[in-house]
């Protein structure tokens, strides 16, 4: 049984639509990854320089903390 123009043409569109459903669920899961990749290196990041504060004596923390106060009191946030 041969098909008509109008069968394969249907055909064709719709082997279309379905690849174009796949191609935007590709396209969601490529942004859902890459939020999640930079979710974790923004975490990383984060618990990284938490590290490194609580590694630091606390005399040093002072002493970086002194140097900022006279700025926050000319910003109005103290």
């Amino acid at each position: 049984m041969q098909k008509t123009k109008a069968q394969v043409g249907s055909q064709l569109v719709s082997g279309l639509n379905k690849v174009s459903y796949v191609v935007q669920d590709l396209d969601d899961c490529k942004h859902s990854l890459t939020a999640l990749e930079m979710e974790g290196m923004v975490g990383e990041e984060q618990n990284d320089l938490l590290d490194y504060l609580r590694s630091l004596e606390p005399d040093k923390v002072c002493k970086l903390s002194s140097s900022f106060l006279p700025t926050l009191y000319n910003t109005g946030y103290m």
